[in-house]
């Protein structure tokens, strides 16, 4: 005999059919209170320095290792200039532009870049890990002034994703190049 058919016996079928429709009714419930979120955009999560960003999907175009060639007498944040198919793109470390000190390249092979686009701009971002992508929903951001937003965020979450705002960070970096 199945474990439900115990629990019918022992419970009566009418109060199973109870449990059933109300557990039904909740789970409706919690569909109904998913799709009322208002979904604001799709981002790709990274990390850097231990710093979690989200960058949106429409601005990422990839994700590779590279090897960076440094600039001499370039200051921070620019790293140095990598390739990817002929394409020279100019590598920026997000660290040094939030908190205005470089962590140096350590010296080794490649460093992991995210290449962004937006319009016929692009650059890479060094980061450590990519952690995937999400959604971001409005009811997620913390209430303005409640958070201390760093350089280029455009919003926060209440679980400390920040928000990459691509359209001033492309400006800003388009003064340093």
């Amino acid at each position: 005999m199945s474990e439900e058919s115990i629990y019918a016996e022992s419970a009566g079928v009418e109060d199973v059919e109870q449990v059933l429709k109300e557990r039904a009714k909740a789970l409706a419930l919690r569909q109904r209170k998913r799709e009322q979120r208002q979904h604001l955009l799709d981002v790709i999560v990274v990390d850097r320095s231990d710093v979690r960003l989200g960058l949106p999907m429409r601005c990422a175009r990839e994700v590779r290792r590279v090897a960076v060639t440094k600039i001499p007498g370039a200051n921070s944040p620019v790293e140095g200039l990598f390739q990817v198919r002929g394409e020279c793109h100019n590598l920026f470390d997000l660290h040094a532009l939030f908190f205005g000190n470089a962590r140096s390249l350590e010296h080794r092979e490649s460093t992991m870049a995210l290449i962004i686009r937006e319009g016929e701009r692009s650059l890479g971002l060094r980061i450590d890990e990519v952690i995937g992508p999400r959604a971001v929903y409005r009811d997620e951001f913390h209430d303005e002034g409640e958070q201390k937003k760093l350089p280029f965020v455009s919003h926060v979450t209440r679980d400390v994703l920040n928000i990459i705002d691509v359209e001033e960070l492309f400006e800003r970096l388009g003064s340093i190049t």
